[in-house]
């Protein structure tokens, strides 16, 4: 009889669920995903006698192991070494203020943190504490050294590197390059062409047929509103 079914350890279902955990977080898959009838189905027929994760155990114990996985992993990546941190803020999902931070070592980029700012203001002084505290995070959790921090070039930011700089002199810092040719772009485009392009999009978008017909065409030919950079 055991020629005719497949049963799963303990130790290989902790596997598993470990991987399928690590699909979950890595593409921002709902963990109520795992309650679906079509998930289960696809589960047991990949491997019978496996009894998939639950939400619970994602929200909780595989998420915190898989954390400390990556940290661990980060910490061995970066430790001993010169990194360049990277500071950007935005709005998150419900429109509420978030500044993050990354750290640049060699060819790839590490999730350092994120702030979520609350009523606090986007000021010169406020950024800075932020990426002197992040510049402290980056020593005690991974052990590497900041040496240069890259920020957009809003004059706010002019402002926050002035001031960090003047806190460490053998500080590198300097503004996001493509940030810069965007707001070159910006500069030197005549108005009145971003008011024709702008035109031509709500041409396509207001009219059914035209829409329809370009949108049977091979190939990215969707007009492509120009944004505002800031």
């Amino acid at each position: 009889m055991n020629d005719f079914t497949i049963k799963t350890s303990s130790h290989q279902k902790e596997i598993l669920d470990n991987q399928i955990a690590r699909l979950f977080y890595a593409c921002n898959l709902p963990f109520n995903l795992t309650e679906n009838d079509v998930f289960k189905k696809t589960i047991s027929m990949l491997r019978p006698g496996y009894t998939p994760l639950t939400r619970k155990s994602l929200a909780g114990r595989l998420l915190d192991k898989t954390f400390n996985e990556v940290t661990t992993m980060t910490a061995s990546a970066l430790e001993g070494k010169d990194v360049t941190l990277v500071q950007d803020g935005w709005s998150a999902l419900h429109n509420s203020p978030v500044i993050a931070h990354c750290v640049h070592s060699e060819e790839r980029s590490y999730f350092l943190n994120s702030v979520g700012t609350g009523s606090n203001k986007k000021t010169a002084a406020y950024c800075t504490s932020l990426a002197i505290e992040a510049s402290k995070e980056a020593i005690n959790k991974f052990g590497c050294k900041v040496v240069a921090v890259v920020t957009d070039n809003e004059q706010k930011m002019q402002s926050m590197r002035s001031k960090l700089k003047l806190l460490d002199r053998s500080l590198s810092v300097y503004g996001c390059a493509s940030h810069l040719l965007n707001l070159l772009g910006k500069d030197i485009t005549p108005s009145q062409i971003i008011s024709h392009i702008i035109e031509i999009n709500k041409y396509f978008r207001n009219h059914q047929i035209p829409a329809a017909l370009l949108s049977a065409q091979k190939g990215s030919l969707k007009p492509q509103l120009p944004v505002v950079t800031r």
